[in-house]
């Protein structure tokens, strides 16, 4: 945990808020939960009432799927910076057969989180599907400007969640875009690396579709 100072977009009211920098799912799963709620980073403006979702440099550890993410907070990744991060990981865990992931904000956190939950598609897969769905999503909508999109739980389902200049709503997450995504991973004929931190996003995906 850290303690930052804050100033108010609203009012420019100074404060400090304690932040949660480290979550081990093995041990705080109610933080999870709060974090997937958008509760975990949420402050709200002791002087006068403003909202707003904060960003925080952070590690996500999941032991049980070795799997672990760290939250860049907007940042450009250095090495300095994932060491800082990384003294929060208990010193006896080998990471080499782990999953590691840079994310760029909390969002993109949390749509890791959900693919973990969801558990049917690696993070790799789905990013290829989401790839797959806007294919289908621009032939209906050509004119439409995708700002981004997720992947996302909604009422127990999976989805993909399309965010536009004047809209936003969910697409239904196909199957078969599923399986036809697991075939051209499969033909790009790359393994995501064990135990070295990547990106996985839409960049990682058309990369991979186009062998580079």
């Amino acid at each position: 945990m850290s303690t930052i100072n804050l100033s108010c977009p609203v009012c420019q009211h100074k404060s400090q808020k304690d932040m949660i920098t480290y979550i081990d799912t093995s041990k705080n799963p109610e933080l999870v939960g709060k974090l997937l709620m958008n509760e975990l980073y949420f402050f709200e403006c002791s002087n006068c009432g403003a909202k707003r979702q904060l960003e925080v440099q952070m590690v996500f550890h999941d032991p049980e799927e070795k799997v672990l993410l760290i939250n860049l907070a907007n940042q450009d990744y250095t090495e300095k910076l994932k060491d800082n991060l990384m003294k929060y990981i208990p010193s006896n865990f080998d990471l080499s057969d782990y999953d590691l992931r840079l994310v760029r904000n909390i969002p993109e956190l949390v749509e890791k989180i959900q693919i973990l939950q969801f558990g049917k598609a690696s993070d790799s897969i789905i990013e290829i599907v989401k790839l797959l769905t806007d294919g289908l999503f621009m032939k209906q909508k050509p004119d439409a400007q995708i700002l981004n999109r997720f992947f996302t739980i909604a009422k127990g389902a999976p989805k993909i969640y399309y965010i536009l200049e004047d809209e936003q709503f969910f697409v239904d997450y196909n199957d078969s875009l599923q399986e036809f995504a697991e075939e051209k991973y499969k033909k790009a004929a790359k393994e995501t690396p064990k135990g070295e931190f990547i990106t996985v996003n839409q960049k990682w995906a058309v990369n991979l579709l186009e062998g580079k």
